[in-house]
């Protein structure tokens, strides 16, 4: 069976370098520039990688459909970057990207990233997680959030408004989380939880504060006051709020990491022996090493040289890493963190030393909601 790419955005149907990149998993590439020109009804069945422009003028109708339709369930998705900016591929992790690469890359690094989006990946076995409670005042971001904590094994509840999430928590039935926007009609950061408190009492679950651009500080702020355990930045992307409400409701102390995992997205560059430079965004970051977001990951146990600049430091850093564990893609896997790799730095000198320890202190301070 013919596997199928969809390509959505300006893309040029001329260019051999995304023709060449299909034959080598034996696809075709259907191109399209709005959702109705995807065909997705007439379809007999989903589209095996969705690639997307980040310059198309339509995106936020391709996020929609993405999250929304249910033949893209699932469907892996590459996002072209024009130019590779750190400021890019936040937004292309933003919309849920699960990578990117540059567009003068596509020759060279496109066909190796297809073949890992489609292949077949060993179905893990479902964690038993908590019920959670999610209030966003985004349509929009609270489906995307929802699709990304069902992945991660989470049983979601969403709400439009703190009354429907009052009204939710009145419910027989608990919930084990609440995350819910500060934007949200009706809610008060600092009386919400007083509110929950007083109505369910001991049962009260823990809860993380969504904020965004439009949100003054103070009422950040007032979220923690209030008893918000974290807080996430609504432009930030959305699978650091998953890594947040996991560590939300461990209640395991056993569970907890003895080195702490700090929340990072910046540029990582990592290129593997003999091969050319490749770039990934960060996921988290601790005192001896960082994972990385890469649809195609080198294999457990390869040796990469690095190079990134870590937060509160304004030289980059060059070192040697090795591939401690990584995250394959599958459409059928728990997606509890996004896939990549994770990284140890190799004999790191003095001054990596020194770097990593400064951005450790530098994300500490900036708390959850990154800079």
């Amino acid at each position: 069976m013919t596997r199928t790419i969809v390509a959505f955005g300006p893309f040029d149907p001329a260019d051999q370098g995304f023709a060449a990149a299909a034959e080598t998993v034996a696809a075709e590439i259907r191109y399209a520039t709005t959702v109705a020109e995807m065909g997705l009804a007439q379809m007999p069945r989903r589209p095996d990688v969705l690639l997307l422009r980040l310059d198309t003028e339509n995106l936020d109708d391709f996020t929609s459909a993405l999250h929304t339709h249910p033949k893209l369930e699932g469907v892996p998705v590459l996002a072209i970057l024009p130019r590779l900016t750190q400021t890019a591929a936040i937004r292309a992790s933003s919309l849920g990207a699960d990578d990117f690469l540059a567009l003068d890359d596509v020759p060279t690094l496109l066909p190796g990233k297809l073949a890992a989006a489609t292949r077949e990946a060993a179905e893990r076995p479902r964690p038993q997680q908590c019920r959670v409670l999610l209030g966003d005042a985004s349509a929009m971001h609270g489906r995307v959030l929802s699709r990304l904590l069902v992945q991660a094994g989470f049983d979601v509840k969403l709400v439009a408004s703190a009354d429907d999430a009052r009204a939710e928590l009145g419910e027989p039935r608990g919930y084990g989380l609440i995350i819910l926007d500060l934007g949200l009609p009706g809610c008060d950061p600092r009386t919400f939880m007083v509110e929950v408190r007083e109505k369910i009492g001991d049962a009260t679950p823990p809860a993380l504060a969504m904020i965004h651009a439009g949100v003054p500080a103070a009422q950040a702020l007032a979220a923690s006051i209030g008893g918000f355990r974290h807080t996430h930045d609504k432009r930030r992307p959305p699978d650091e709020l998953v890594f947040l409400a996991h560590e939300a409701s461990i209640t395991d102390h056993a569970k907890l990491r003895a080195s702490p995992r700090l929340l990072c997205a910046i540029l990582v560059g990592f290129r593997r022996e003999g091969g050319r430079w490749e770039y990934g965004l960060s996921h988290n970051l601790s005192l001896s090493g960082l994972y990385v977001r890469t649809i195609d990951p080198p294999p457990q146990e390869a040796q990469v040289d690095l190079e990134f600049t870590p937060p509160g430091n304004e030289a980059p850093v060059r070192t040697r890493g090795q591939v401690m564990w990584r995250k394959d893609f599958s459409a059928r896997a728990v997606r509890a963190s996004p896939t990549g790799m994770g990284l140890k730095l190799l004999d790191p000198d003095e001054a990596t030393q020194r770097a990593m320890a400064l951005a450790a202190h530098e994300l500490a301070r900036q708390g959850p909601t990154g800079p």
